[in-house]
């Protein structure tokens, strides 16, 4: 991820009430999946990707940006 998106998701997150960060947060737990590859132990990041969700791109476009 490039360093905009980087301070883009900040501003994001900013903006956000506490519950709609808590919300993020737990997608973020809860979409997290474990993955092994060849017997190593790699944590995959999962299916939540912050700057691909609904809310931020709608900020995003709300914003101009």
């Amino acid at each position: 991820m490039d360093s905009k998106t980087l301070e883009l998701l900040q501003q994001w997150r900013a903006s956000l009430t506490d519950k709609e960060r808590q919300l993020h947060e737990l997608a973020a737990v809860k979409l997290k999946k474990e993955l092994v590859v060849n017997g190593g132990n790699d944590n995959d990041s999962g299916s939540y990707f912050a700057e691909r969700c609904h809310a931020f791109l709608k900020w995003r476009k709300a914003n101009g940006v």
